[in-house]
């Protein structure tokens, strides 16, 4: 079994994460530790800095970034989604963004996660995932939560919390940057 240190107090997305992980994968949480608040340069550069944050742990580190983009707001969200949103309440984040863009035309909708690994030897890994579908007029779906209601897959329909996890693996931001980083894994011995 292998133990990587997730660089996140999101105990969601630690359990997300965890079952789109190869089974002999751990993830756990560091105890207690301020993270530094996120920038807006980029994705990657917001995952690295989680990691950095625990660089003394003698174990492979793992920290994510990710956000939701919309296509009729270039200027908004994107890596700044958290921040955008500071104001409102979580559980009201899928119904703000929804009336906000009620009557908007261009219903693009990107998911996207960057994955960064710090290797005990110091090596870097970064990996990324994207899912690009139409926004929905209603959230839908109870298989996951969050904005995964909010994106409709092209060609099928459904949004990703419409799809049982084993199906949502394949298309969701996350699984993608998973299969990603694992593959750049399989090809070092850690």
């Amino acid at each position: 079994m292998k133990t990587i240190i997730f660089a996140s107090h999101n105990r969601k997305k630690l359990a997300e994460l965890s079952q789109l992980m190869p089974a002999n994968v751990n993830l756990i949480l560091p105890k207690t530790i301020n993270f530094p608040a996120e920038g807006n340069v980029s994705y990657y550069a917001n995952a690295k800095a989680k990691v950095m944050t625990l660089r003394n742990i003698n174990l492979p580190i793992l920290a994510d970034d990710s956000g939701i983009e919309f296509k009729a707001l270039p200027q908004s969200f994107g890596v700044r989604t958290r921040r955008d949103l500071a104001q409102i309440p979580p559980a009201q984040w899928n119904d703000y963004l929804l009336k906000r863009l009620a009557g908007e035309t261009n219903r693009q909708v990107s998911l996207r996660s960057v994955l960064v690994l710090r290797l005990p030897n110091a090596l870097w890994l970064s990996a990324e995932g994207c899912v690009t579908g139409q926004l929905v007029n209603l959230a839908r779906g109870h298989y996951s939560g969050g904005f995964d209601q909010l994106l409709e897959l092209p060609g099928l329909g459904k949004t990703l919390a419409e799809l049982p996890a084993e199906r949502r693996r394949q298309y969701s931001h996350r699984g993608r940057a998973v299969v990603n980083l694992m593959q750049q894994l399989g090809q070092l011995k850690w």
